[in-house]
C-alpha cells in the first residue's frame, strides 16, 4: 500500500505492490485526483520490486560461520534436536531476487533429518538455531551453500543464497 498527495489536506491510499500489473498501473495514472504519471507509477512499481530484493538483505545477525539470521515471525517453540526430522516450508533466492525454489509454491512441506548433513551446511545451522514456528531469513555464504560449484545451473558459483524458511515441526 502507497499513500500519495492529492494536493489536499486528505492523503490517498493506493494498493501497489511489486507484483502491481499493466492494469493496476494504467487505472491508477487515469485517477485524475492523484495527478500521477504512468511513468511515476512504473517508476514507484521499480522501487518497491528493488526494496523487496534489498529488505532480504538487511537486519540480519551473523554466527561465527558467517550466517546471517533474520528473525521475522518469533515463536516460543522448542528448539528442534539434533537427529530429529524437521519439517520446513522455503522460499530460496539469488542474491538478484531470483527465486530459484519453493517449497510453499508447491505446497510441500520439506522434512529433512537436522545436523546430518542431507542439506546445505547454512540449513543445518540456520534452522537448528530457530525455534518451531518460527520464521526467518537466512544470508548464507557460498562455503556454508553451494560454493564454487554451484547448483544444477540454477544457482551459480560461489553464490550467497537467502532462503526465507518457516520451521513448522518435528517428525
Amino acid at each position: 500500500m502507497i499513500r500519495l498527495s492529492t494536493g489536499k489536506k486528505k492523503n490517498k491510499s493506493i494498493p501497489l505492490s511489486a507484483s502491481a500489473t499493466l492494469a493496476d498501473l494504467i487505472s491508477i495514472s487515469q485517477n485524475k485526483k492523484l495527478k500521477i504519471s504512468a511513468t511515476d507509477i512504473l517508476f514507484i512499481q521499480e522501487g518497491l520490486k528493488e526494496w523487496a530484493v534489498e529488505s532480504r538483505k538487511l537486519g540480519h545477525e551473523y554466527t561465527d560461520s558467517g550466517l546471517g539470521i533474520k528473525v521475522i515471525k518469533e515463536s516460543d517453540g522448542e528448539f528442534p534436536e539434533k537427529g530429529k526430522r524437521v519439517r520446513v516450508h522455503y522460499i530460496g533466492y539469488l542474491e538478484d531476487g531470483t527465486k530459484f525454489d519453493s517449497s510453499v509454491d508447491r505446497n510441500e512441506p520439506f522434512s529433512f533429518p537436522l545436523g546430518q548433513e542431507r542439506v546445505i551446511k547454512g540449513w543445518d545451522e540456520g534452522v537448528s538455531k530457530l525455534r518451531i514456528g518460527s520464521k526467518a531469513i537466512l544470508k548464507i555464504p557460498a562455503d556454508l551453500g553451494y560454493g564454487a560449484r554451484g547448483a544444477g545451473g540454477v544457482i551459480p558459483p560461489n553464490a550467497t543464497l537467502y532462503f526465507e524458511i518457516e520451521v513448522l515441526g518435528v517428525e
